[in-house]
């Protein structure tokens, strides 16, 4: 895998100590291990994000955001690993206790459901805790 992710995005407002950028998400999303949590589905994908100075950076101003190696791996954990874990774990636990085939099945959809709905509710705490470095593209 990569050493970080990388989308252009362009700046579209300044506030104080952060800035809100715009991606549009397209080809470079594709094999992504974050295009889960960051919720790209080919469409724009508007997120603020904190700088140390905003005012080094002006509104249409294009920028280039890199997600680290790390937050790509943790991703990945939250969006994919986690919630098979805990699909496989139901189901398994259900066999193991009588359950029948069908209701164990369901059971194990519906933990999986009720993670993703949860890791829905606290998505913008978690793409929080994405690390993303920003730089500004050169002009030619």
């Amino acid at each position: 895998m990569a050493e970080g992710v990388e989308h252009m995005a362009t700046v579209t407002a300044l506030h104080h100590g952060s800035i809100s950028v715009e991606i549009s998400t397209g080809q470079n999303c594709r094999g992504c291990g974050i295009a889960a949590m960051c919720g790209s589905k080919g469409e724009r994908f508007e997120m603020e994000l904190k700088v140390d100075d905003a005012t080094s950076f002006s509104v249409g101003e294009r920028v280039v955001l890199i997600a680290n190696g790390r937050s790509t791996w943790r991703a990945i954990c939250v969006g994919i690993v986690l919630p098979c874990v805990l699909l496989c774990c139901s189901v398994i636990g259900l066999l193991a206790i009588g359950a029948g085939q069908l209701a164990a099945a369901c059971a194990g959809i519906a933990v999986a459901a009720l993670y993703y709905a949860v890791l829905y509710i606290f998505r913008n705490k978690l793409v929080d805790r994405l690390s993303w470095t920003i730089e500004k593209t050169v002009s030619r």
